[in-house]
């Protein structure tokens, strides 16, 4: 379980200045090199359409997400410049959410609101939830209360995507942005808790080490003990 705030800060219009941010957990501790814009530091960044006959090769290293994209890249599916996916080894969302001001203007990604996320894991039944609200419209200046209903969910088994790796486990936040030619923008992260196992068991039972990490502006991952 985890929970984080956040604002995706902009002094531009939609889809010209950065590409969102994105929750991640990877074996690796750097962006992978070519991972600007719409790669969010996790994939070298594609241009090319790609289709069943021409898929999208696998990542440098492979990783889970949940991204709050506001790039349209259109070699990823994306379906708009404000939309919310989980990720499984792959900017090609497996679950979506479209954020677009008219359908989701609560969650929209360009008005520089503040918002609180929740994302859960049951490995014992692979379920993945991920909640959403919207913490400046609710003029609160605590922690939101966190919804009933989940704006996206998932079954799959997460550790499978790491099934060929025995490094440890690195979870943080990674972010790009375009140089400032038209305008910036940025991410501030306001908080975030973690945690995991279930409450009474031995944690030291898990068979993977998890180390904090966060990726600034798709170059590095601070280590945080």
């Amino acid at each position: 379980s985890t929970n984080f705030s956040f604002s995706i800060l902009t002094n531009g219009s939609y889809g010209t200045c950065g590409s969102g941010m994105a929750f991640f957990i990877s074996p690796s501790r750097e962006a992978p090199n070519g991972s600007i814009a719409g790669g969010l530091g996790l994939d070298v960044f594609r241009t090319d359409a790609f289709s069943a006959s021409n898929p999208l090769p696998p990542p440098p290293e492979p990783f889970f997400a949940v991204e709050f994209d506001t790039r349209l890249s259109p070699a990823y599916n994306d379906s708009s410049h404000s939309h919310i996916g989980i990720d499984l080894n792959s900017l090609v969302s497996a679950a979506v959410v479209d954020t677009n001001n008219v359908s989701f203007p609560e969650l929209y990604l360009y008005s520089n609101y503040r918002f609180t996320t929740w994302v859960d894991y049951e490995a014992a039944t692979g379920l993945i939830q991920v909640r959403m609200t919207n913490a400046t419209t609710s003029n609160t200046s605590t922690i939101p209360d966190r919804p009933s209903r989940p704006i996206l969910e998932l079954r799959h088994n997460i550790s499978s995507i790491f099934a060929a790796s025995d490094e440890p486990l690195y979870i943080g936040f990674s972010s790009t942005n375009r140089p400032p030619v038209v305008c910036l923008e940025g991410v501030a992260l306001y908080s975030w808790s973690f945690s995991t196992g279930v409450p009474g068991s031995d944690l030291h039972n898990n068979s993977r080490v998890l180390a904090i990490g966060v990726s600034v502006a798709a170059t590095t991952a601070l280590l945080l003990l």
